[in-house]
């Protein structure tokens, strides 16, 4: 998808004609252009690859034949998409690579690991940067944070958790069948009618695990079939001619992994972090990005009787209090 929009958006945007783009697709694919004559590649401006692919041929052959494929290209310029992500490749390609410049091109310029991040941090901090936010101009959605309470016994509590705290697989796949849960789930599909009122707003609901999404998809299609036709589900455990559609809904059920990075819903009014605690400055942050109008909106469900769910609100509230346009709290 990431090389379909780069594709997409060179010829949109720039006087680069589409045949003058050369996707790099798999390990055999790199040892073609190897053996490729030069007067054959000269005519590319422009060679699209995933970390995948690179990684996968570094492994395997030695990281020193990147090095020839760069030089064989002739690659004077590379960039790197989203580069927060796959840190480890991008270290191992600028260790094997010689261009005159490179771009780092990311939104989150950390790491969700604190320990991880540390590493990170130090080996951009004499890389010059720049930050295109406007504080002013560019927040366009509000956050909400609703405090609710699954009302949850001590034993369940302590069946949620793990040596390092909340196992967040397990907290998700009890909340969903919580009475309580419903409840808040049937006011928050109302209120969703208000906040995306036109017919192609779309309202994307974040929920942390697959098996928690077939039962929330499965108690809606039973409590409230008219709403069976305008549900998609946006992860692996449907195909890519699925999940195609899914993005057409007007509801998309899906994860913070499965509808992150990269991802384009147009027509994105809504999104609701039902049933996916998480701390992360990182997906905080790209999860508000999901929504690119103005008066969009950002419910957070918060669930109270959980006390780390309630630090984890807390922890990534700054990035909202920045990012948004304002933030407001429902109990």
């Amino acid at each position: 998808e990431w090389i379909k929009q780069w594709k997409n958006r060179t010829a949109e945007y720039t006087d680069i004609n589409p045949k003058d783009i050369y996707i790099i697709s798999g390990s055999p694919n790199i040892s073609r252009l190897l053996r490729a004559e030069d007067r054959r590649l000269e005519r590319y401006k422009l060679f699209l690859v995933t970390h995948g692919t690179l990684r996968s041929y570094g492994d395997t052959y030695g990281w020193t034949r990147i090095g020839e494929l760069f030089r064989k290209l002739k690659i004077g310029i590379k960039i790197f998409d989203e580069a927060h992500l796959d840190f480890n490749n991008i270290c191992m390609v600028d260790f094997y690579t010689n261009t005159y410049k490179t771009y780092y091109l990311t939104a989150t310029p950390n790491k969700s690991d604190e320990r991880e991040n540390k590493i990170y941090q130090m080996c951009f901090k004499n890389v010059p940067s720049i930050s295109l936010f406007n504080p002013d101009e560019d927040p366009h959605t509000s956050y909400v944070a609703i405090f609710f309470n699954s009302r949850p016994s001590a034993r369940q509590i302590s069946s949620c958790k793990s040596k390092y705290g909340i196992n967040l697989s397990k907290y998700t796949n009890y909340v969903v069948y919580q009475e309580e849960f419903y409840k808040l789930l049937t006011v928050l599909i109302d209120l969703s009618w208000k906040l995306a009122p036109r017919e192609d707003d779309k309202i994307l609901i974040y929920i942390g695990t697959n098996d928690a999404i077939k039962q929330v998809h499965h108690w809606i299609d039973t409590h409230m079939p008219e709403l069976s036709n305008l549900i998609g589900v946006y992860t692996s455990i449907v195909s890519n001619n699925e999940k195609e559609k899914a993005l057409k809904k007007r509801f998309i059920l899906s994860t913070t992994k499965s509808a992150g990075a990269a991802l384009d819903i147009p027509g994105l009014q809504l999104t609701i972090d039902l049933a996916e605690p998480y701390k992360s400055e990182v997906i905080a942050k790209q999860s508000l990005g999901r929504t690119r109008k103005k008066n969009t909106y950002y419910i957070d469900v918060i669930d109270v009787g959980f006390e780390q769910c309630r630090k984890f609100y807390y922890k990534k509230l700054p990035i909202f209090e920045r990012y948004a346009t304002d933030c407001s709290v429902v109990k």
